[in-house]
């Protein structure tokens, strides 16, 4: 239980969450292993979920600001203007 709880920790700190990392932290020291194993899936899918978005989100927002031009093809080109 100790070395996922270490796994947890670090994840957080990863993600910069360092007041989670605290507490959890707090939670694993006062003891209470039954009640932090019932809910480790739950604090580890939703660091995976974080993680998740923030990627896609840094994604979204390298899309924007690279300013790509607008795809056009050829199909819809009017060569008459040309």
């Amino acid at each position: 239980m100790r070395e996922t709880s270490i796994d947890v920790q670090a994840q957080l700190k990863a993600l910069r969450l360092n007041g989670m990392a605290t507490a959890w932290a707090d939670l694993t020291e006062q003891g209470g292993d039954t009640t932090l194993a019932a809910s480790r899936w739950l604090v580890e899918h939703l660091l995976q979920a974080e993680d998740a978005d923030r990627a896609m989100r840094s994604i979204a927002h390298q899309m924007k600001s690279a300013r790509f031009p607008m795809h056009r093809d050829l199909a819809g080109f009017d060569f008459s203007v040309s």
